[in-house]
């Protein structure tokens, strides 16, 4: 789905003799702006992203990369992804670790995807058939095991241990949060304190992980941005709430992938 919205013009001027941070006056600039209007500022880089993803689906095992390219052409409004470049430039924005961390969320993003697929006995997601689906149980969560790999191959590249012991303890808590919601279905005497904890584990949590890589990787505190992160991320597992997509399916741009002369979905 494309959407025209026009960005107003950033006003980056500040009084003389002002000492306001670059992450500041972002930060500033950003305060008024529309959804959508959010989502230009890092439009382009969200291209570069979604290039990344596709470079990172294609492995030597054939069946692997099939499933992969086909879940990066199901779309989706790479929300995370959009976080992590936001924080990034509050943070001082570099574009090489930048992108490469906004595909490593998106990967990580997939594979949770697959695996809630088989457990839940899903058969479509966002519209297509499920890979579990198409694919079996089986192919399917060595693939969800693989994009989960990839992801943490990716971040090392990254060179940032702060960023790691986040993606790490992130991925423990997802599992754990799965699990969690396993052991409680069909239980009427879940708590709401206990339905929050399944939110917090299972999505919140990574936005928060998404709001949080812009400040260690430029030698900041590995604690920033937890809170504007997290309070999204619970009030989307709630809501469900629709937000504007940034990237469209590949009629639309979405970049497509290739592994030698073959072009994938």
């Amino acid at each position: 789905m494309n959407f025209r919205a026009t960005a107003r013009p950033l006003a980056f001027s500040r009084a003389p003799g002002s000492r306001q941070s670059g992450g500041g006056l972002f930060l500033a600039s950003i305060n008024n702006l529309a959804g959508k209007e959010i989502f230009e500022l890092v439009r382009s880089d969200l291209q570069k992203v979604e290039e990344e993803f596709c470079l990172q689906s294609v492995t030597s095992v054939e069946p692997i990369s099939e499933i992969a390219q086909y879940l990066q052409g199901s779309g989706g409004k790479r929300l995370r992804p959009a976080l992590v470049l936001l924080s990034s430039k509050m943070c001082g924005y570099q574009e090489y670790p930048a992108i490469r961390l906004g595909a490593v969320v998106e990967l990580i993003h997939t594979a949770t995807l697959v695996h809630d697929d088989i457990i839940d006995g899903a058969d479509t997601r966002r519209g297509r058939p499920s890979a579990n689906y198409r694919w079996g149980n089986h192919m399917s969560v060595l693939a969800g095991d693989w994009l989960y790999m990839q992801a943490f191959q990716l971040a090392l590249r990254v060179r940032s241990f702060p960023i790691l012991d986040l993606l790490i303890t992130l991925t423990q808590m997802m599992v754990e949060g799965e699990l969690l919601q396993l052991e409680r279905i069909g239980r009427i005497g879940v708590t709401e304190a206990g339905y929050m904890e399944l939110i917090d584990r299972k999505t919140a949590r990574l936005f928060s992980a998404c709001a949080r890589p812009g400040a260690p990787s430029r030698g900041g505190s590995e604690t920033a941005g937890p809170g504007w992160g997290s309070r999204p991320g619970s009030g989307r597992s709630r809501t469900g709430a629709r937000s504007p997509a940034p990237l469209a399916a590949s009629s639309s741009g979405r970049p497509t992938c290739r592994t030698g002369a073959a072009s994938r979905p």
